[in-house]
């Protein structure tokens, strides 16, 4: 429980301190690492539960985290937070901006904002589809009539395009305003999940309708450690993206219930298609209002 406190909530506060310019970039290579190391990681320790016993996998793990944890916190820079700030000297001395504030004062000047709410709302919506590129995907394209070969492919497809889809919104949020790039890059899943809602059963549909949720997908986590960084103070940055990923996960677990509850009453999951479509149109929209 405490190791799952090492998330973007964490690692991503060194790229709002360090980068300006290219920082939809940085959280595109920073949060893609995981990813990438899952490579080389998975089949080997795959081999050692194999050829060791999973306690050997366990303590593999553990001896890695330890190394790598250890080498992070000798690269952090010291004072990292003052590239972006003011915050020189005793705080005595610094602006009131800088200086240390009640977390009630936090939380008050968070939830009063206007671009708050508007981001916490777009994301619930926007996530609301989780449930079927996470635990029930493989089902879901079974359910469209594809074998379980057919389905693996299109998860494959649907895996390329999250790794294009971080890139490309990376490279965009440097170069474009922000609540353009962030509605095209969240609105693309609506299209998908009509197709797939649809009787057209044909795998091209199915693998083009992946893609388009794969580039969402591939973007979601990055852009809002983005939108924090971008419309609020870095003194309440972690406290605003930790805000943020309460409202995502709770609109995960919305998802969750609502695709229980349409599976239950129709045996079908093209009613909860369609709904997290026009969800997700609606709260791209949204963003278009920062």
């Amino acid at each position: 429980m405490v190791g799952s406190m090492t998330s973007p909530l964490v690692y991503s506060r060194l790229i709002a301190e360090r980068f300006d310019r290219a920082q939809g970039l940085a959280l595109t290579i920073v949060n893609s690492a995981p990813a990438l190391l899952a490579i080389p990681l998975v089949p080997a320790l795959n081999w050692a539960i194999e050829h060791h016993g999973w306690r050997w996998g366990y303590l593999g793990l553990g001896g890695l985290a330890l190394v790598a944890g250890l080498a992070a916190l000798a690269l952090t820079p010291p004072n990292a937070d003052r590239s972006r700030s003011s915050a020189e000297g005793p705080p005595s001395e610094r602006p009131p901006s800088e200086r240390p504030h009640a977390a009630r004062e936090d939380y008050g000047a968070i939830l009063r904002s206007r671009v708050f709410w508007i981001v916490a709302g777009a994301m619930f919506l926007c996530v609301l589809q989780t449930p079927l590129h996470a635990a029930q995907m493989n089902i879901m394209l079974l359910d469209n009539g594809l074998s379980t070969q057919a389905a693996a492919s299109v998860v494959s497809v649907y895996a390329a395009g999250t790794i294009v889809g971080r890139i490309a919104c990376g490279l965009a949020l440097d170069r474009w305003p922000t609540p353009i790039v962030t509605a095209a890059s969240m609105v693309l899943p609506a299209l998908g999940y009509f197709l797939l809602g649809t009787s057209l059963d044909a795998l091209a549909a199915i693998t083009l309708a992946m893609f388009l949720v794969g580039l969402s997908v591939g973007a979601e986590s990055d852009l809002i450690a983005y939108l924090a960084s971008r419309y609020f103070q870095l003194r309440i940055y972690n406290t605003t993206l930790g805000l943020l990923f309460v409202g995502s996960f709770a609109g995960s677990a919305t998802g969750a219930l609502l695709i229980s509850l349409t599976l239950r009453l129709t045996d079908s999951f093209a009613p909860f298609m369609f709904l997290v479509s026009g969800a997700i149109l609606l709260g791209s929209t949204l963003f278009l209002l920062l």
